[in-house]
């Protein structure tokens, strides 16, 4: 019966994913022909988007906290591929994501056409050229979310903050907005450390197939209730660790 619920499930995200992506790019065409910015179109596509999919995936959302008002960098932890649905669902942004998700099949594509910043994290060198693509599409229009442990996790402890993806928030000297993302399985599913969050140690295929399983998702996104500065980018990872940390032990209350 979870396979049977499972495909139906996988299908209808196929297809309704593709139905909005096709609608967007046809839209998307006529504003570029007028040099319209197509913020004002991708931001209430990904809307409608992320609402969509927390219905099809059976994802409740919970908010807590204050979200930013664009514009703004907002730094949160990662833990599946289903956080840029939550976050779209409810914010107007885009992402900075490692450059190996352009390559993937289709997906890629439509990722990259939502204004996603590509960086490549093995090249030191890129964070200049990702630095002003920073700068230069944090706008009253959008804002932008960062995934500064610099992978997925399985959502049982903050990981160490890297640094150098801060210097993306470092460089302007905005202050700095931060959340936590947790996720809750419910009652006769496995454990969403193993069945939700996506730690990378099996392919993306395997491990969808294996969420699709799931009957319900609970997520829950808290806001910092203070945007953050410091004087150098060391300073600064670790006030966001403490503070992203604080905030997933009064998730765990």
């Amino acid at each position: 019966m979870r396979s049977i619920t499972a495909t139906i499930k996988l299908l209808m995200a196929i297809l309704f994913t593709l139905g909005v992506f096709s609608i967007y790019m046809i839209t998307y065409a006529v504003i570029w022909l007028l040099r319209i910015p197509y913020e004002y179109i991708r931001n209430p596509f990904m809307t409608f988007w992320g609402k969509g999919m927390q219905i099809i995936l059976g994802i409740r959302l919970k908010i807590q906290g204050a979200p930013p008002k664009r514009p703004f960098l907002l730094f949160s932890n990662h833990l599946t591929y289903l956080d840029p649905i939550l976050f779209f669902s409810h914010l107007d942004c885009t992402f900075v994501a490692k450059k190996e998700v352009r390559s993937w099949p289709v997906l890629g594509y439509m990722v990259y056409m939502m204004g996603v910043i590509f960086i490549n994290r093995e090249q030191k060198k890129d964070l200049l050229r990702v630095t002003d693509l920073v700068d230069e599409n944090v706008n009253d229009k959008q804002g932008i979310v960062i995934f500064p442990e610099g992978t997925t996790s399985d959502g049982k402890q903050i990981l160490p903050i890297r640094a150098p993806l801060l210097q993306l928030a470092f460089e302007d000297g905005n202050p700095l907005s931060y959340c936590v993302v947790s996720y809750k399985t419910g009652i006769g599913d496995p454990d969403a450390s193993q069945q939700v969050c996506w730690s990378n140690q099996e392919s993306f295929g395997a491990h969808l197939w294996k969420y699709a399983q799931v009957k319900r998702t609970y997520a829950t996104i808290t806001y910092g209730e203070k945007p953050l500065k410091a004087i150098n980018r060391k300073e600064l990872a670790i006030q966001l660790h403490e503070e992203m940390t604080h905030l997933q032990q009064l998730q765990s209350v």
